[in-house]
């Protein structure tokens, strides 16, 4: 079985960050086939240094990212070309009135490979919003399926034979999946935090800064997620604030605190029915 796979920048850094150090999960990945945006590969590239990686292991995703994705990448003008007047349809069928986007882009190039291969094509990506704004068009033209990263693991994990990949390895990604989840949002609770700081005393009046302030890293810290993205939406939304607006820029708590839960819940229901494999 070799499926076919159009994947989204956050899904690349997601299963790069939490794969070991033999390159395990890439290693299975490399046998599917594989394609990505040209804009996914720049996103991926321009994201690639999280603060909660050592120096070494940033720069060995930045070389994985040159070796195995670069071939892999499809110019978006080529894209376009490709599906000629198909393209605009899909800008009306999803409604997607907005820049275009590496998620537009990965739609866009499954369709194309599904017609080409004559297959289904799977897109992973962890952006909630796009999965419900292209759902429709894909189901639509029977392109395949779009999962996230824990789907991907998924896959990879029944498509492996059991003494390649076992289940104890394959719960272990699961938790170091959950863990990079948790870092995203403490990582913006970090930067805000120091932002707080430094802006008690020159700006200690300013009440609907310091409050919404308070809210990211108080809700972080309560594991209030309601209060952590009340906070970081009144900067999202408004236009005073452009430093913090820069920090919370993309953020989106609901999304990534429901792929936690979608992880537990995950967990608990492999107690009474295991991922089936063959072998």
């Amino acid at each position: 079985m070799k499926p076919i796979a159009v994947l989204d920048a956050c899904t690349i850094l997601n299963l790069l960050r939490i794969d070991d150090e033999t390159d395990f999960l890439l290693k299975q990945l490399k046998s599917w086939t594989l394609c990505l945006p040209q804009t996914v590969y720049n996103e991926t590239k321009l994201h690639v240094r999280s603060d909660f990686y050592p120096p070494e292991k940033n720069d060995h995703i930045l070389v994985v990212i040159n070796n195995e994705f670069d071939h892999r990448k499809t110019l978006d003008a080529d894209i376009k070309n490709d599906l000629d007047e198909e393209f605009e349809r899909l800008l009306k069928f999803s409604k997607h009135d907005k820049r275009e986007n590496g998620e537009l882009y990965c739609v866009a190039l499954a369709l194309f490979k599904s017609r080409w291969e004559e297959d289904t094509v799977t897109i992973y990506t962890d952006d909630y919003k796009a999965t419900k704004e292209f759902r429709e068009f894909y189901r639509h033209h029977r392109i395949g399926d779009i999962g996230d990263t824990l789907d991907l693991l998924t896959m990879l994990y029944w498509t492996t034979p059991e003494t390649t990949f076992q289940l104890t390895a394959y719960q272990s990604f699961l938790e170091n999946l959950r863990a990079e989840y948790c870092h995203q949002l403490k990582d913006v609770s970090d930067s805000i935090e120091d932002y707080l700081e430094k802006q008690k005393k020159s700006r200690g009046n300013d009440r609907n800064l310091l409050e919404n302030l308070g809210k990211i890293v108080a809700g972080y810290r309560r594991s209030d997620m309601t209060q952590m993205e009340s906070g970081i939406r009144f900067f999202q939304e408004g236009s005073r604030y452009k430093e913090v607006k820069k920090i919370v820029e993309g953020v989106d708590v609901g999304n990534v605190n429901r792929q936690m839960e979608r992880i537990t819940e995950h967990f608990n229901r492999m107690k009474n029915y295991p991922i089936f494999k063959v072998a």
